[in-house]
C-alpha cells in the first residue's frame, strides 16, 4: 500500500528513488548448488524475475547436506572464487545470494555451542571471501561486522573491509521461497502494525529493552505498533509489517499456540527477528530437531507464514549476535531506502558466525513501482480564536483525502475530512480550521486511499496560548533517538531561523534559514540527521533560534539536545 511519510514542518525528506524504477541486480551474484533441483529451480526464477545476468549465476558442485566439513567449505569458496575471477564479478558483486539446496552451516569441530566455537554458517562465513578480513574464515568466536551501525549505504570498498552482504532464499518447499521473492516486490499494507511481544520473565532484560527502543522509533515515525506487556503470547494477529518476540524462549508461548507459531496474517515487507538460538539450524524441514538442543522455533516457520525478511543462527550465537531491532526498524523504515541487506547487517554485530539472514538481499520497504504519499510539512497556529493547521505533500498516488483527528480526553476523534487530489507529482497546499481552542491541542492525520487503505501522521501539537514575545521550547523528547520535535512562538510576523550545532560550535543542520513567518505557534521535527541527510553521532547539540523584523533587535534563544543513538 501506500506509505506516509511525515517530517514536521519546513523539514525536508529524501525521496524514494529506489521505489520510482526497477533496481538493477547486476551487483547480485546467486549462487546455485548444480547437485540440488530445488537450488536450481530457485536460482532461475530469482533470475526470471530480477533480470539478472547470465553470468551472475555462479551454479558449482556442492554436498546437498545441510551440513559440511571445513575441508569441504574450503574447496567450495575456492571453487565460488575462482568463478567469480574468471567473470569479472569479483569486484562488481556486492551482494550473494545462496539458495535452499546450498550447504547452510560448517562443522569444524565438535564444539559449536561456546562464544568461542569455529563453527559457522555457510553464508556469514561467505561474506567474509575476497575480503581483507578473508583470514579470520573459520576462526574461533566471531569477527567484528565492519558496517555495523554505519550511517553509510553499503559499498564493497576498504570503507567496510571489502566483505560482501550474503543473503538466502530458503523455506521448506519451492512454494514458501517463490512467495519470499514475489512478496520482496509487492508494496506493503499502510494499515498495517508492527508487533513486539515482551516476555515479563526475562526481567529488565536488554533484548526486552531494545524492542522498547524500537516501538517508540516506530511510533514516532507515525506507525501503529502493538507491544505486549502482559504474561501473554501473542496470535492472530492481522497486517503484520514487522515482528519481535522471544519465540519458544517465551515462558508462555505453550499455552496460545504450537511451536511458539505466532500465525501472523503479514504484510508484505515484513520483517522480523525472534530471539531464539538455532532457529536457522535446517529450512528443509519443518519437524528438524536439533540432537543437542531438542526442539525450538523456526524462522522457516516465519517464511511459511509470509515475511518478506528473517534472521536466524545456524547453532547457538548468544544474545550479542542478535539483530539489534532497535537499529533494525529504524534502518528498514528510514525513508533513505535501504536495502534488506543493508538493514539486517546494520543491525548486526557479527561475521563468520551462526547468522544467516533470508530475504532478496535489495528489497526495499517501500516496493517498487508505486509513488509514496510524501507529507512534507504538518503544522498550525492560533489565529484569533481558531487553530489553522496546515499540511504539505510533495507527491500524491491514489491519495482519496485525509482525516484530521484531535486527542480529546485521549480519544482520537475525527474532526473533519479534507479531499486529496488522487495522484500528482507536483506539490500540494491543504489547510484545516479547527474553531475549539484548548491550552494545548494535538493533532494527526489519517491519511485514506482510494481503496481504503490508511495511514497515519506523526502526531503535532499546538499550543492555545497566545503568547505575547518570541519563545522557543525546550525539544521533546529530550533526548532523542530519532527525531524530537522544535516549537516556538512569534507574537507577530517575523523573519526566523532554527539551525542546530554542535557542542563545539559546528553548524550541522539547517531547519529554517531567514524565512518570514506568520504569528502564532510553529514546530518543526530535526531527525538527528545533518544538512545531507546523514545520521549524526551521539551527544550533544544546541538548538539557535533567532527572529526579528525591522522595528526590532533580534531575538535568539539557545537550548541543549541530547541524541541518543
Amino acid at each position: 500500500m501506500r506509505t506516509l511519510t511525515l517530517l514536521a514542518t519546513l523539514v525536508l525528506i529524501l525521496t524514494l528513488q529506489s521505489t520510482l524504477q526497477a533496481q538493477s541486480y547486476s551487483d547480485v551474484m546467486v549462487l546455485e548448488n548444480s547437485n540440488s533441483t530445488i537450488s536450481q529451480d530457485v536460482s532461475a526464477y530469482f533470475k526470471a524475475q530480477r533480470s539478472i545476468p547470465d553470468a551472475n549465476i555462479c551454479s558449482i558442485s556442492m554436498p546437498t547436506t545441510d551440513e559440511i566439513d571445513s575441508s569441504t567449505y574450503a574447496s567450495i569458496v575456492t571453487t565460488i572464487k575462482n568463478y567469480m575471477a574468471s567473470t569479472g564479478l569479483t569486484t562488481t558483486i556486492k551482494y550473494i545470494v545462496t539458495t535452499q539446496g546450498v550447504p547452510l552451516k560448517v562443522r569444524r569441530s565438535s564444539s559449536v555451542f561456546s562464544p568461542t566455537s569455529n563453527a559457522g554458517s555457510f553464508d556469514s562465513d561467505l561474506c567474509l571471501m575476497n575480503s581483507s578480513l578473508e583470514a579470520q574464515m573459520g576462526k574461533p568466536g566471531y569477527t567484528s561486522n565492519p558496517y555495523a551501525f554505519s550511517a553509510a549505504r553499503f559499498t564493497r570498498s576498504s570503507t567496510f573491509s571489502n566483505i560482501y552482504l550474503v543473503t538466502r532464499l530458503a523455506g521448506y518447499t519451492y512454494t514458501d521461497i517463490k512467495g519470499l521473492i514475489d512478496r520482496a516486490r509487492q508494496p506493503y499494507q499502510s494499515a498495517g502494525k508492527f508487533v513486539f511481544d515482551l516476555d515479563l520473565v526475562k526481567g529488565a532484560s536488554v533484548l526486552n529493552t531494545r524492542m522498547v527502543t524500537a516501538r517508540n522509533t516506530l511510533r514516532g515515525r507515525g506507525f501503529d505498533v502493538l507491544m505486549d506487556s502482559t504474561n501473554a503470547y501473542v496470535v492472530e494477529q492481522d497486517r503484520v509489517l514487522g515482528y519481535t518476540s522471544w519465540g519458544s524462549n517465551d515462558a508462555n508461548w505453550s499455552s496460545y499456540t504450537q511451536k511458539a507459531q505466532p500465525h501472523f496474517d503479514w504484510s508484505a515487507k515484513a520483517i522480523a527477528e525472534w530471539y531464539v538460538s538455532s532457529s536457522g539450524r535446517s529450512f528443509s524441514d519443518s519437524t528438524f530437531i536439533e540432537p543437542s538442543i531438542g526442539w525450538q522455533a523456526m524462522s522457516g516457520d516465519l517464511v511459511h507464514e509470509g515475511v518478506t525478511g528473517v534472521k536466524g543462527y545456524v547453532w547457538e550465537p548468544y544474545s550479542s549476535a542478535m539483530a539489534r531491532v532497535e537499529y533494525l526498524f529504524e534502518r528498514w523504515t528510514n525513508s533513505t531506502g535501504f536495502t534488506l541487506a543493508e538493514t539486517y547487517y546494520y543491525a548486526s554485530t557479527c561475521l563468520g558466525w551462526m547468522d544467516v539472514v533470508i530475504g532478496d538481499p535489495k528489497a526495499t520497504f517501500a516496493g517498487q513501482g508505486h509513488l509514496p504519499v510524501e507529507l512534507v510539512a504538518f503544522g498550525g497556529m492560533v489565529r484569533n480564536t481558531e487553530i489553522h493547521l496546515q499540511w504539505k505533500t510533495a507527491t500524491e498516488t491514489n491519495n482519496f483525502g485525509f482525516d484530521v483527528q484531535k486527542s480529546v480526553d485521549g480519544a482520537w476523534t475525527t474532526l473533519g475530512f479534507v479531499s486529496g487530489n488522487g495522484t500528482s507529482n507536483a506539490p500540494i497546499n491543504y489547510s484545516f480550521i479547527d474553531p475549539t481552542v484548548q491550552r494545548v491541542n494535538t493533532y494527526r492525520l489519517r491519511q485514506i486511499d482510494r481503496d481504503g487503505e490508511t495511514s497515519y501522521s506523526n502526531i503535532i501539537q499546538v499550543s492555545g496560548v497566545n503568547e505575547q514575545s518570541f519563545r522557543l521550547a525546550q525539544n521533546y523528547p529530550n533526548p532523542f533517538t530519532t527525531s524530537t520535535s522544535v516549537a516556538y512562538t512569534l507574537p507577530h510576523e517575523a523573519t526566523v531561523s532554527v539551525r542546530i550545532f554542535s557542542i563545539t560550535g559546528e553548524e550541522v543542520a539547517t531547519l529554517v534559514s531567514n524565512e518570514t513567518q506568520p504569528t502564532g505557534n510553529h514546530t518543526l521535527l530535526w531527525n538527528g540527521a545533518d544538512a545531507l541527510g546523514r545520521p549524526l553521532p551521539s551527544g550533544l547539540y544546541l538548538c539557535r533560534f533567532s527572529a526579528s523584523r525591522a522595528d526590532q533587535p533580534v531575538f535568539t534563544d539557545v537550548r541543549r539536545m541530547s541524541l541518543v543513538q
